[in-house]
């Protein structure tokens, strides 16, 4: 059977009210859910960033307490006598290590593991990729003193998850490692300690020909940082550098992306600079020098003189040797400075001529044959040693933060024997060698510069 109701046009108009506040109320719930949902999503979405960047942050910072015990570790390795020198090398890493701080609350290691257990995370091989073995196991090796390198693991630790805990759970558990060592040969003899990402630091030009059987570093992180080129080559035992890998004749493949290295003269203690004992002095054919304060410079033109053993300090002024002129001496220090009534008058070292020179053996400034004075600060004066017929310097020539270059022609073969630190170096022409070995076997950077691998 078939029922038809008839309703009147007010009724039915009434019942399509009713239903469009009922299909409105839906779409207010509707929008109400969907609003939550979104803010429960951006709300997950930030806090996962926050947290992943906390995480990110607390695990540099465990990579910098891996580097500084590793590099501490590699140090010791060079303790002496022999047979205490792992054990010396772990408590160095692990100390190192200690000191360094993490996860944002000045918390060290020292509580989270024994002793033991923070010694057993140290461990030592002959060569970078050989076998990693226990301080037990090193200690107990008849050859203990080959061991080069040393890796260092940070204890696991717990790092706290704040806003993302349903992603990442309620912590991460983060650890760091890093392998430092010797950097081969007889440690680093030339530093060019100049970080600008903007310049060149080392470069060699002009058919030059660098060898130095130690080790080779540039601080500027630009690419080109150092450079070999117009058939110049550089050859060394290690080669580091800051930044991007150089192009070039070098020789063996750089360390790129390194940890810019330090100035390893800056424990030197400058002389003290008292009255002038000469002012304004040129040099005449075949005289003798004695050591004293030369203020406004020493200028040998077309002569040759000799130097007595002793600290020559140039207190403004410089040194120029030009005409072909030379200076010969052993046991003598030239440091190059600017104080008192002279602090306007800096100049720079610039020789164009014959140098035949070996530093001290001994006392404050052993090894060391020009020392130009760091509170100078950087100067646009270029030092610039151009050799003639011969060119001997026995010692280390230190020129914190000025620029020095060397050049000369295709018959000279000049010997730098200790080391070359300088905020920029630039070698045109010539063979030049840097051997590290210093006076008498005395030489200014003691040890092995330690470097990081990996």
């Amino acid at each position: 059977m078939i029922t038809v109701v008839k309703t009147n046009g007010a009724a039915k108009e009434k019942i399509m009210k009713r239903g469009n506040a009922s299909h409105r109320k839906n779409e207010g719930g509707n929008v109400l859910v969907y609003t939550v949902l979104g803010a429960l999503f951006l709300f997950l979405a930030v806090g996962l960033g926050v947290d992943l960047s906390h995480l990110y942050l607390a695990k540099a910072e465990l990579q910098n307490a891996a580097d500084a015990g590793a590099l501490a570790g590699a140090k010791g390795l060079q303790h002496n006598p022999v047979s205490d020198r792992i054990a010396f090398a772990v408590d160095q890493a692990v100390n190192t290590m200690n000191l360094n701080k993490y996860n944002f609350n000045n918390r060290t290691f020292a509580g989270d593991k024994t002793t033991a257990e923070r010694r057993a995370l140290v461990t030592f091989a002959k060569t970078l990729t050989g076998d990693y073995q226990s301080e037990a196991a090193a200690n107990a090796d008849a050859n203990k003193d080959q061991f080069k390198f040393v890796k260092v693991s940070t204890p696991s630790v717990p790092v706290n998850v704040f806003f993302a805990s349903p992603i990442l759970g309620s912590s991460q558990t983060l650890n760091a490692k890093a392998t430092a060592g010797a950097s081969g040969g007889s440690g680093g003899c030339v530093y060019a300690l100049d970080p600008n990402p903007d310049n060149n630091t080392l470069v060699a030009s002009g058919g030059s020909q660098i060898n130095a059987p130690c080790g080779v570093f540039s601080n500027s992180t630009v690419s080109g940082g150092m450079v070999a080129s117009g058939g110049a080559c550089i050859t060394a035992s290690s080669v580091s550098v800051a930044g991007p890998c150089p192009v070039g004749c070098i020789t063996p493949a750089p360390q790129c992306n390194q940890p810019p290295v330090a100035d390893p003269l800056a424990y030197l203690t400058p002389p003290t600079v008292g009255a002038c004992n000469y002012t304004d002095f040129t040099a005449t054919a075949g005289q003798v020098l004695n050591p004293g304060v030369y203020c406004n410079g020493i200028t040998v033109s077309s002569k040759s003189i000799t130097v007595n053993p002793g600290t020559y300090i140039l207190n403004g002024g410089g040194l120029t040797v030009s005409g072909g002129g030379s200076i010969s001496g052993d046991g003598v220090t030239f440091f190059n400075t600017a104080q008192g009534a002279y602090a306007s008058k800096y100049d720079k070292v610039s020789v164009n001529g014959n140098l035949d020179l070996s530093a001290p053996t001994t006392g404050p400034l052993a090894g060391i044959l020009f020392y130009q004075d760091p509170a100078i600060g950087f100067s646009s004066k270029i030092n610039a040693i151009t050799g003639g017929s011969f060119l001997s310097l026995d010692g280390a020539l230190y020129f914190r933060t000025t620029k020095i270059v060397f050049s000369g022609g295709s018959g000279l073969a000049a010997t730098v024997s200790s080391a070359i630190v300088a905020y920029k170096i630039e070698f045109s022409g010539a063979s030049w060698t840097v051997n590290g070995s210093g006076p008498g076997g005395v030489s200014p950077i003691g040890g092995k510069l330690v470097v990081l691998y990996k």
